[in-house]
């Protein structure tokens, strides 16, 4: 695995797989792997948050039922941050 993959492969699983629906801590995922969750996946977060895709509990983002639905195409867009 390459420097930097794990994080984004975390990230994938915890928002895209609905396994769970845990959802992810942005924060936690930062600190664990010291290194910044990119600007563009916080801000694609927020959008999915703002579209009704998404929700935040307490830190953690995570999937709603639409969001569940759709999980396959959010974490293809995640991914895409990352390019």
């Amino acid at each position: 695995m390459r420097t930097g993959e794990q994080p984004i492969n975390e990230l994938f699983v915890g928002v895209g797989s609905g396994v769970g629906n845990e959802g992810v801590d942005l924060f936690a995922l930062a600190e664990r792997f010291e290194t910044p969750v990119p600007q563009g996946v916080r801000d694609l977060f927020a959008d999915l948050v703002e579209e009704n895709l998404m929700e935040l509990a307490g830190t953690r983002f995570r999937l709603n039922g639409e969001g569940r639905l759709r999980a396959d195409a959010v974490g293809v867009a995640v991914l895409e941050k990352f390019d």
